[in-house]
């Protein structure tokens, strides 16, 4: 005899092995784009922040122009705001005839020097009226780190 209120395990764990298959996906492909993922029509609610359409992106022009300007006077004070770290590394180095010093003097020396030359890719993407006074700005830090050195 069975009672009426038994808990039946075989059912159980045949609902719950359904139910775990719902969502699988096969981690033995070997990319990302072979991965095989079922998503059978059911009543199994979405993950936690899953979106049913594609999230279009936003480039940050579009968005806020004044990010872009303000990214763009970060990048041409760059040389500027690295004279003080430089100074004091110059200052740490000494003036005394080792590999040390000698290393820093040469890095001192061609880090503006590839900064000037590399000034087009760096400004390609800069657009508006305060662009040619950030090219000069940067073109002048770069040369106050080269006198530097």
């Amino acid at each position: 005899c069975v009672e009426k209120n038994a808990f039946d395990y075989n059912s159980f764990f045949d609902e719950f092995v359904k139910s775990a298959r719902k969502w699988t996906i096969d981690i033995n492909a070997r990319n990302r784009l072979d991965r095989n993922i079922c998503v059978p029509n059911s009543d199994l609610p979405s993950p936690p922040g899953y979106l049913d359409r594609p999230v279009t992106s936003h480039s940050v022009k579009d968005v806020d122009p004044n990010i872009t300007v303000k990214r763009s006077w970060d990048i041409a004070l760059g040389p500027i705001k690295q004279l003080p770290m430089n100074i004091f590394i110059m200052w740490m180095a000494g003036n005394s005839i080792s590999i040390f010093p000698i290393v820093m003097v040469i890095m001192m020396f061609l880090r503006p020097i590839q900064a000037i030359f590399s000034m087009q890719s760096t400004f390609q993407m800069i657009e508006g009226s305060q662009a040619p006074l950030q090219c000069f700005v940067y073109f002048l830090g770069n040369l106050l780190g080269l006198a530097l050195a």
